[in-house]
């Protein structure tokens, strides 16, 4: 029996060898010779080649970034080329022609450079174009006919000239266009009304100039459209009403003016909504709106505002509005109970802090008691107005709120003891208000130093209570006197060197060190001689 163990160890060995044979020739299948072709003229142009290429070999369908078709035949089509953040350079040169069979090409966040041209992608089943995050310029990339595409993005490049809608007419099927972050300059092109199937587009980053673009009015089925940072001017017109399936409208950052158009309540899909920096006017509209910080609004805050059961974050921060801060404010659902929104949230993805930020305006008026139901608030911000009044103790509710900032206002009265509940509060401000009596000694306000509540005349604080953490002192500085200073140049110095070099080239002459004494000499001499 022990005989036998050796033979069929070596037995199993070779089956095991001879079933992974046929595995690795399938590993090693080539690829079409004219894909193969194609693939090694654009390695040409390519720096340092690209790792994991093999261009001795036939067998690209096992290249880095290369995947084929799941074909039987023994020739294999080249269905993606993937080489994203694989640190290439150098530029296309060469056509991709030979891959007829291409859907997607990802070329994105490298350092390519140079012209792309429409011979590069005269590919009828391609689908993606991803060249983002490169150092193409030069007229945007224009293809012949490309009826499969459906996503483009050239973002983070150096494209420039004016914008048409040229993907729109080769490929009726485009619904992704990212130009962000270019050169393109003029005013958004008509054609953009054949993009009957755009549903996100971005333009943000650039220097387009004009009205808003008609021609985007008629999209339909549009869900993300980007402006911000371009040089927009003229009033919003009221047909942006249409976009009936927007998700996300963000015009900041332009030079947008005149009223803002009553009728988000017709954009029942609108989730994030921000015009920034821009130069509206009038008064709020009365349907959902999200970011207008920065603007010259004015006119009160309306109290049905507390009817949008899914607002999470209001900024209406430097402005001009005046009045009270309503009552239907402090009624949003999605501030008191989160719960209320979690089905509509449960495939969303939320940047924005819960956050209520009114500061920089003219409010007047008290604060209102029945703020302390926002128990899901994070930030609120009331800074810079005229509010009036004692701060309401019931703020202590908003067990999650972790920025309170009601300075700069003329608020009255103590702070309330209860704010010492507050255990998840990091920012405190009460500072250049009316209030008076002794900061709370205990709890959460116990943490925040006096400068937190300076400007208040009637207010005690005591610096010693409210200084920083004790941390271990540094080591004493010793006490130097006038007469105890080191002095480098003195009188000392002047006769201590001179002194102290004589002595010592005296005391090497005397022992020898540097002129041996004649009989020295001589016992050196008849030592080396032996």
């Amino acid at each position: 029996m022990k005989m036998q163990l050796p033979y069929l160890y070596f037995t199993f060995i070779l089956c095991t060898i001879s079933f992974k044979a046929p595995v690795m020739r399938c590993q090693n299948v080539t690829c079409n010779s004219t894909d193969l072709r194609a693939l090694i003229n654009f390695s040409s142009c390519i720096d340092s080649g690209i790792d994991g290429w093999d261009i001795s070999s036939s067998g690209c369908c096992s290249w880095n970034g290369v995947t084929c078709d799941n074909s039987t035949t023994s020739s294999k089509r080249v269905v993606k080329l993937e080489l994203a953040r694989k640190g290439l350079g150098g530029s296309i040169c060469k056509s991709f022609e030979g891959l007829d069979e291409l859907r997607i090409l990802n070329l994105s966040a490298n350092f390519l450079t140079g012209y792309l041209n429409p011979y590069h992608f005269s590919l009828q089943k391609l689908e993606v174009i991803d060249m983002s995050n490169n150092d193409f310029y030069g007229q945007l990339l224009h293809g012949d006919d490309l009826p499969s595409l459906w996503y483009v993005d050239l973002s983070m490049n150096r494209f420039s000239g004016s914008i048409d809608a040229t993907y729109c007419s080769m490929s009726p099927l485009i619904e992704v266009l990212n130009l962000a972050n270019n050169y393109l300059i003029g005013e958004v092109s008509e054609s953009f009304v054949k993009c009957s199937s755009l549903q996100h587009l971005f333009l943000n980053g650039n220097q387009i100039s004009g009205t808003f673009p008609k021609s985007l009015l008629q999209l339909r089925d549009l869900r993300t459209l980007k402006l911000q940072e371009n040089l927009f001017t003229g009033s919003l017109n009221d047909g942006i009403g249409n976009l009936s399936k927007l998700v996300k409208l963000d015009l900041s950052f332009n030079r947008f003016n005149g009223f803002l158009p009553d009728v988000f309540d017709q954009l029942e899909t609108l989730e994030h909504f921000s015009a920034r920096s821009n130069k509206f006017s009038g008064q709020l509209p009365k349907s959902l709106v999200l970011d207008l910080s920065q603007n010259h609004l004015g006119g009160s805050i309306p109290y049905w505002i507390g009817t949008f059961k899914y607002l999470l974050y209001l900024n209406l921060s430097s402005n001009s509005l005046t009045g009270e801060i309503p009552e239907g404010l402090t009624e949003l659902p999605s501030l008191i109970d989160m719960n209320i929104s979690l089905e509509r949230f449960a495939t969303k993805i939320w940047s924005s802090i819960p956050s209520l930020d009114l500061s920089y305006n003219m409010l007047t008026g008290h604060i209102p008691p029945s703020t302390g139901k926002l128990r899901k608030l994070h930030i609120l911000n009331l800074k810079y107005n005229s509010l009036s009044g004692p701060i309401p103790g019931s703020l202590s509710r908003m067990t999650s709120l972790e920025t309170l900032d009601l300075s700069h206002n003329k608020l009255s009265g103590e702070i309330p003891d209860t704010l010492r509940e507050l255990s998840c509060l990091s920012t405190f401000n009460v500072s250049y208000n009316q209030l008076h009596g002794e900061v709370p000694e205990t709890g959460q306000l116990a943490t925040f130093l006096c400068t937190s509540f300076i400007g208040n005349p009637g207010l005690t604080c005591g610096w010693d209570a409210y200084s920083p953490p004790a941390q271990t002192p540094p080591p004493p500085t010793p006490v130097v006197f006038p007469s105890d200073k080191m002095t480098i140049m003195g009188w000392p110095f002047v006769f201590g060197v001179p002194t102290g070099f004589v002595i010592t080239v005296g005391f090497c002459f005397v022992t020898g060190w540097i002129f041996p004494k004649p009989e020295k000499r001589k016992v050196r001499v008849i030592r080396i001689g032996r």
